[in-house]
């Protein structure tokens, strides 16, 4: 009984710190990793879902 409570404390104590994370990250707002300024690619070009047949040959 006593490995099975593990678990829900370990989720309990984790939560605290992932909460002061967010909150750092909010507050002194760090440096960013990835800026998501990725989108020249052609998925981002269709809509979603593509229509069927959208491509008459390979996109180079």
């Amino acid at each position: 009984n006593k490995f099975f409570s593990l678990g829900p404390m370990l989720s309990f104590l984790s939560t605290p710190f992932f909460l002061g994370i967010v909150l750092e990250g909010f507050l002194f707002n760090g440096k960013l990793i990835f800026s998501g300024k990725m989108n020249i690619s052609l998925e981002w070009m269709m809509t979603y879902p593509p229509s069927e047949h959208s491509f008459d040959e390979l996109p180079k």
